[in-house]
């Protein structure tokens, strides 16, 4: 027995046990999760949505904040101030409005009929008004039956956009005077006007913006940034930027750019030529250097252009450096290359070159060797044969004196020896070698025109044009201007001739313009009457009513016209940068159509010269001379008339009896052939 009562006692303890340590456990357990529901609890009291209610339908107290229908608020304005950017207003009775009202509904704000009631959410009576904006109210929820302007009593307004920039840049005042506001970002149903008329006086200004809204009916201003309720208007500050008032910031003064580019190189080979190293070779530069054209020098001495690409156009000055070309924005310049090993191929053109100047030295010494051979021949017995062996003894007698021109009628007599007269000796010319280009299409010239040196253009009417630097490729194109009646008055006198000029590039098929800073020397015939008028000159026509004109030298001042003879022919010469009409005129101071032979135009002073030569044969019997065309240049204010192959014999006698002679011999055939008729 008390065995057993033992072991009952055993029993008990181990439930008391078990049943404390449970009791224990589940108190910690309750501990650890009741903070953990309260945290959950006010997580969803926050996410839940807040609601206010209103009721207009009683006069809420001053402690109603809305929490319940026992605490409602009576008007909207103070829902959703308590109803804040999100929540939403129950409404549990009819709100009445008997003035005029703005009501704006906030966009996070939601308006709701609480249960039970059905009503009109509003009601305007008397001559009260509602203009909403937002969304949460519209007409069906107005009742607008009492009041006095009926359905007009109601208004859903919008919400405007007013848009300015925060600032803008203007060029100048005359752009702020005259400011276009929507061309620079202003948006708005109304108009933008400066808040004041005082212009800026500085690059960077604060200035006002006023914007007069169009209609403030239908449009709810209140809610737009910058509003004034009384001026009904919204005005905003803005910077503004002029940049005619922008001080001037002097930049410092860029250094002056190195650049040396040597003026000859020597190879000896031309793989040298190939691997040239520019730094080694004397170039020195902040770039890169490289020859224009890809090719290999062909003879002993090429001249080639070198390229250098700066390489900050930004860090230094170029402008001043030599061959600086401001639109590529490179430096070009000409460098000699000799390679050793062409040497030999260039000697033999070259050999030619020495002997020019020894077929000139014969020429420059005629005079000298001419006068030994004056010693005189027999005295000729037939007239005939008398130009051959005439005595060079009486050169002297054949002299004409500088004063004693005028007496042969204004002509210059240049006495000559027949026999001397022989054909010029042709001068020895250089060769000149053409280098074919490549043209517009990639054609490439066959062959260079041979019949005129590159520089020298001739036209079939006579005008010439000549410059060291037109290309071969270059054609003369004259016309003659019949429209020249419609140019404006150059007033220059009776146009006597009026030439249109082009030069035209055969290779690219257009008008070939004369390099900027060149001009060309052109040469115009004097025109056949022109003795008959005085004060020659040209005119030439720029376009835009405007002539360039080329004058004489006169009374002191210096012209930029001369007369020049060449080949027997008188031009009028002067330089020009371009082409376009040309008109020469003059003033006639003789009847039309009549030439006066002791009349020459009025050239000022030209830079022409004269030259006589003495007679160098004459003969006891008679003296003959012969007029040769002065080829050399006449001054203008000499006047004289050349004569062309003009013979005067001295011995008029001689000539009459000659012509008797045949005359007789006429009259003598004449009856001989009468006679012989008459026989048959």
């Amino acid at each position: 027995m008390n065995r057993n009562k033992k072991n009952l006692h055993k029993v008990a303890a181990n439930v008391l046990g078990v049943t404390l340590a449970s009791a224990l456990v589940t108190g910690a357990v309750a501990e650890t999760a009741a903070p953990i529901a309260v945290f959950a609890a006010q997580q969803e009291a926050q996410t839940q949505e807040k609601i206010i209610y209103l009721n207009g339908s009683i006069q809420a107290g001053e402690n109603a904040d809305g929490t319940g229908q026992a605490q409602a608020v009576d008007s909207f304005e103070k829902a959703f101030a308590l109803a804040g950017g999100q929540g939403t207003v129950m409404v549990c009775g009819m709100v009445n409005v008997s003035t005029e009202k703005k009501l704006h509904i906030p966009a996070g704000v939601k308006i709701k009929r609480n249960a039970g009631f059905t009503g009109a959410l509003v009601k305007v009576t008397g001559k009260g008004k509602l203009t909403v904006t937002g969304d949460g109210i519209t007409a069906q929820d107005v009742d607008v039956s009492t009041a006095e302007s009926g359905k007009g009593a109601f208004v859903a307004a919008k919400i405007p956009q007013v848009v300015m920039p925060a600032q803008i840049t203007l060029n100048n005042l005359a752009e702020w005077n005259t400011c276009s506001f929507p061309l620079l970002g202003f948006t708005g149903e109304g108009a933008f006007t400066w808040g004041t008329q005082v212009p800026p006086s500085s690059y960077e200004t604060e200035m006002k913006v006023v914007f007069t809204p169009k209609d403030t009916e239908n449009y709810d201003y209140s809610q737009v940034s910058g509003w004034d309720n009384q001026s009904k208007t919204v005005t905003r500050t803005i910077k503004v930027f002029i940049e005619a008032l922008k001080p001037q910031v002097e930049e410092p003064a860029k250094p002056m750019a190195e650049v040396q580019i040597p003026s000859e190189l020597k190879f000896a080979t031309k793989e040298e030529f190939k691997n040239l190293d520019f730094a080694n070779a004397g170039f020195k530069g902040e770039g890169v250097f490289a020859w224009e054209a890809q090719t290999e020098p062909s003879s002993y001495e090429t001249k080639m252009n070198v390229v250098f690409t700066p390489s900050d156009i930004e860090k230094y000055d170029y402008t001043q450096t030599a061959g600086w070309n401001g639109e590529s924005k490179k430096i070009v310049r000409e460098v000699k290359v000799f390679i050793e090993e062409l040497k030999e191929n260039t000697t033999e053109p070259e050999t030619p070159q020495p002997e020019v100047p020894e077929t000139e030295v014969p020429e420059t010494e005629k005079p000298e060797t001419e006068t030994p051979e004056t010693t005189p021949p027999t005295e000729p017995e037939n007239p005939d044969t008398q130009e051959p062996e005439v005595p060079q003894t009486e050169a002297p007698e054949a002299e004409v004196p500088e004063t004693e021109k005028p007496e042969n009628g204004g002509v210059e007599i240049e006495y000559v020896n027949p026999d001397e007269v022989v054909q010029p000796e042709e001068e020895t010319q250089p060769e000149v070698t053409y280098q074919a280009e490549a043209g517009q299409n990639g054609e490439i010239a066959q062959e260079a025109p041979e019949a005129l040196p590159v520089g020298s253009l001739i036209d079939e009417t006579g005008v010439q044009v000549s410059g060291d630097f037109i290309p071969y490729y270059v054609d003369l194109q004259v016309t003659y201007n019949e429209a020249v009646n419609e140019l404006p008055d150059a007033g220059i006198g009776e146009i006597l001739s009026a030439y249109e000029l082009k030069l035209w590039d055969l290779k690219e098929d257009k008008e070939y313009q004369i390099p900027e800073g060149r001009k060309v020397k052109v040469l115009i015939p004097l025109p056949e009457n022109a003795n008959c008028f005085s004060d020659l000159s040209i005119a030439h026509y720029l376009g835009n009513n405007r002539y360039e004109y080329f004058v004489f030298s006169k009374d002191g001042k210096t012209g930029n016209m001369t007369v020049e003879e060449k080949d027997g022919a008188e031009y009028l010469a002067f330089e020009t940068a371009s082409f376009s009409p040309f008109n020469v005129g003059g003033h006639q101071i003789v009847g039309p159509g009549v030439n006066s032979d002791n009349h020459k135009p009025s050239t000022g002073t030209s830079q022409s010269t004269t030259q006589t030569k003495p007679n160098t044969s004459a003969s006891n019997s008679s003296e003959q001379s012969t007029v040769k065309p002065n080829t050399q240049k006449k001054p203008a204010q000499n006047n004289t008339t050349p004569v062309v192959q003009i013979v005067k014999t001295g011995d008029e006698s001689k000539t009459v009896l000659y012509v008797l002679i045949g005359f007789g011999a006429l009259i003598i055939a004449g009856l001989a052939v009468f006679f012989g008729k008459k026989k048959k």
